[in-house]
């Protein structure tokens, strides 16, 4: 082998490195650029979650903002039930403590009527408490055709009348 032989198989081998050094660094560049362009779609599809998400939180902050309000609602109206039961407690004791209060009056009132009736001769008391009313007494009161006193009802009880002798209503 001569020089010249050797020459060139160096040359050949050189040659050879170099294009297998450019075949790299260009292979390498490529993947760079395709790694590069894989990034930033990543980064897109990381932007675009993200921008997802952040509707969905804010999706979530409105629903949990709205359930406040409903539970606030909720209580409100809860309240104003117990207010309202309250109110007619107080109703109801006030209606009893007024029917308590009519039919003590009307007893007092029924009270002096008897006492009235026990001074005035012409009622009968003995006949009262059996239910009637004596008919010896007490003629200018009494209904001719009947023989009961016009001042008194069905039960003994005294009625007040008008002028014109009418049963006034309470």
């Amino acid at each position: 082998m001569d020089t010249s032989q050797i020459v060139w198989i160096i040359v050949a081998v050189v040659v050879l490195l170099i294009i297998i050094g450019l075949i790299a660094f260009f292979a390498k560049k490529r993947n760079k650029a395709k790694m590069h362009e894989r990034q930033e779609a990543d980064r897109a599809k990381a932007a675009e979650v993200r921008q997802s998400a952040q509707a969905t939180a804010l999706g979530a902050r409105e629903r949990e903002a709205e359930a406040h309000r409903v539970q606030v609602d909720a209580e409100q109206a809860d309240i104003e039930a117990e207010r309202a039961r309250i109110e007619a407690d107080r109703m109801r004791r006030q209606a009893e403590e007024r029917k308590a209060d009519a039919q003590g009056i009307r007893d007092e009132s029924q009270e002096q009527l008897r006492k009235a009736d026990e001074m005035d001769p012409d009622i009968n008391t003995d006949d009262k408490r059996k239910g009637g009313r004596g008919d010896d007494r007490g003629a200018g009161d009494r209904d001719e055709n009947r023989g009961r006193d016009l001042n008194r009802d069905d039960e003994g009880r005294h009625v007040a009348r008008d002028a014109d002798g009418d049963q006034r209503r309470p």
